[in-house]
């Protein structure tokens, strides 16, 4: 086991150095200005919101959903059923690696992404993180005391208070790109520290933390500890990726080409991935240390996915009219609350199911009523944050 843990962080360091050159040579070219490329305009010709992006990032938060419910409210017959293993599936690379890729993307795209903005922004982000925990995990305990459903709060309770999610690491990404932007940062730079950043990773990966504290603190930034679901090491890559993809779609003047190329080498590199790293299609169970503390070979792999996942759905986004398309960009455009929202619900939800689901058809039917009150509730804030901003003009 030892051999094999040796070799694996030797392969991880491997492919670190080549996610590395790959980022590089991004990098570059997106630093190119050359006038007669078919592809890349001198100046910004692709702003705005970008449909195939939209849809991306609204699909993610629906299987992010769909996961969350199936891994709190399935029993091991469904987990283990081929529909299991689809949820699993669409609820590994096309959800959260996609959704902090298009963080990434959002720094170029946004027309506040200044430094200070994004520090501020990251910072509320961290503690909206620990607050959701406080929504989602104790105050359900709260209630279920005041009407004796259960004496007194569960062993595991302060660690659920303090575990790291994915807005946590969200809000540490852009404390991250706040300081890339504030020193100007160098795309080659970023890329270096990218491969720092990966061998640290690799280094840290062994050390487990026990006491409170430092678990709590040590969470954020490597996978310490099975409180740590998103540490920083382990999931930059994605917004790193994002942010020199989108300095390329910005002055893309033949899109059609670009999805294209992003689809084949994307899936060339998956498909490649999969065969260095056979055990990495799904992950099973609540808690998967190779996804959540993933190295650079699961982030390669992952990473491929994510730009051939963007170019189908680029070249499938015709397809996305009407409701569906206004459904998903409503999602997108309100992501934050929208995964507030459906984390709260499912956390009270445990209150009223007490039993897992033995088939996947209440598994199904559970998940679309949790999206649906989700979509609700996001649309009544959504009016409501409105009205206030009227107000206050």
């Amino acid at each position: 086991m030892e051999l094999w843990r040796n070799r694996q962080g030797g392969a991880c360091e491997l492919t670190g150095a080549l996610t590395a050159s790959i980022l590089f040579l991004c990098s570059v070219h997106s630093d190119m200005r050359n006038r007669t490329s078919p592809l890349w305009a001198e100046e910004s010709v692709n702003t705005g919101r970008q449909k195939e992006l939209d849809i991306a990032r609204g699909l993610a938060v629906l299987f992010m959903v769909a996961v969350h419910v199936f891994e709190t409210f399935a029993d091991n017959a469904v987990v283990n059923s081929p529909a299991g293993n689809l949820i699993q599936f669409f609820g590994e690379a096309p959800a959260a690696p996609v959704f902090m890729f298009l963080l990434g993307v959002g720094i170029i795209y946004s027309k506040k992404s200044s430094a200070s903005v994004l520090l501020k922004r990251g910072c509320l982000l961290v503690l909206l993180g620990y607050l959701l925990n406080v929504l989602r995990d104790t105050l359900p305990n709260v209630w279920a005391m005041v009407f004796h459903l259960q004496e007194g709060f569960p062993e595991d309770w302060k660690y659920e208070i303090v575990s790291v999610d994915i807005l946590p690491f969200a809000g540490l990404a852009l404390i991250f790109f706040s300081f890339v932007k504030k020193v100007r940062l160098r795309n080659w730079v970023l890329v270096a520290l990218l491969a720092v950043f990966a061998v640290v990773n690799v280094l840290t990966r062994s050390i487990q933390v026990e006491r409170y504290v430092p678990m709590a603190l040590s969470g954020l930034v490597w996978g310490s500890s099975f409180i740590s679901y998103f540490p920083f090491l382990s999931w930059i890559l994605y917004p790193v990726a994002g942010y020199f993809f989108a300095s390329l779609l910005i002055r893309c003047v033949n899109k059609p080409k670009l999805y294209f190329i992003m689809l084949i080498s994307g899936f060339s590199v998956y498909v490649l991935m999969l065969f260095v790293n056979l055990d990495g299609l799904y992950f099973n169970g609540v808690f998967s240390e190779e996804y959540y503390h993933q190295g650079m070979l699961y982030g390669l792999k992952t990473l491929g996915f994510v730009i051939f996942w963007l170019g189908l759905l680029f070249f499938a986004s015709k397809f996305f009219t009407g409701a569906a398309e206004k459904i998903l960009t409503r999602w997108s455009r309100h992501v934050t609350p929208f995964y507030v929202i459906q984390w709260v619900l499912i956390g009270h939800l445990e209150l009223l199911i007490d039993e897992q689901l033995a088939s996947c058809f209440s598994v199904f039917v559970l998940i679309l009523t949790v999206v649906a009150l989700s979509d609700i509730l996001l649309q009544l804030h959504a009016a409501q944050r409105q009205k206030g901003l009227a107000g206050m003009n």
